[in-house]
């Protein structure tokens, strides 16, 4: 199946082109769906295929959250209006930040992430209108990109715990949820993933205050231990 790239007529092509083999298409996405099952776990980069067409393609298969590294891609991806476009690079200037809200007002339909790895991406992240969600670029040994383990506890301290967020879901990371930080935390959900280790067991957590709780468009499929919410009045989900 993988070599037969025939192409009929082709003296009737103008090259460059660019072909879609569909039915290969086709048999790779469904093929990567079987070995996930759940297509929310899936946030494929558009590096791969740097094509409209191939991301339409992809919605149209339940694949909605995408990523990708520079924000030329990023307004081309916005045109298709997924659910999650993740900038997986760090807004490192003003410059870029500016971009990037011009680029959510034009399209603000999708719901859009960015990547931080120091303080001073946090900040200008801060000064903008729209963001849904910021992940850590954590260095785990690759020395490339990131910020190292080493300097976390400075970045989380000074910016990331006090963010006003619906869910904190440190994954890796999970000691950073201690008896020390939980006090610092405006989060309304801390929600563990894969590889996440919370540190110990945190008692003093209070979550029999909160009166009203916003899930919706977090891809959020089991609400296992709602019930601890006692005051809980209003869920949207």
């Amino acid at each position: 199946m993988f070599t037969n790239y025939k192409i009929n007529d082709i003296d009737n092509f103008e090259t460059p082109e660019h072909l879609i083999f569909e039915s290969k298409i086709n048999h790779n996405i469904s093929t990567l769906i079987s070995m996930v099952q759940d297509v929310n776990r899936l946030v494929p980069h558009a590096k791969t295929h740097k094509s409209k067409d191939i991301l339409n393609h992809l919605i149209d298969k339940g694949i909605t959250r995408h990523k990708t590294s520079t924000i030329n891609e990023l307004e081309i991806l916005g045109e298709c209006e997924p659910q999650e476009l993740i900038l997986s690079y760090p807004i490192a200037s003003k410059t870029k930040a500016q971009r990037l809200q011009k680029v959510i007002n034009k399209f603000p339909k999708t719901n859009y992430s960015s990547i931080v790895s120091s303080i001073y991406h946090v900040d200008l992240l801060n000064d903008l209108k729209g963001i849904h969600g910021v992940y850590i670029d954590l260095d785990t040994g690759m020395h490339r990109t990131g910020v190292s383990i080493n300097e976390l506890d400075e970045l989380l301290d000074d910016e990331l715990y006090e963010l006003d967020i619906d869910i904190y879901s440190p994954c890796a990371i999970g000691a950073t949820i201690n008896n020390k930080t939980i006090e610092q935390l405006k989060c309304k959900i801390i929600a563990g993933a894969a590889n996440n280790v919370l540190e110990n067991y945190v008692q003093i957590l209070n979550i029999n205050t909160l009166t009203a709780i916003n899930l919706s468009n977090k891809n959020i499929a089991d609400l296992t231990g709602i019930r601890d919410f006692s005051s809980l009045i209003n869920l949207s989900v």
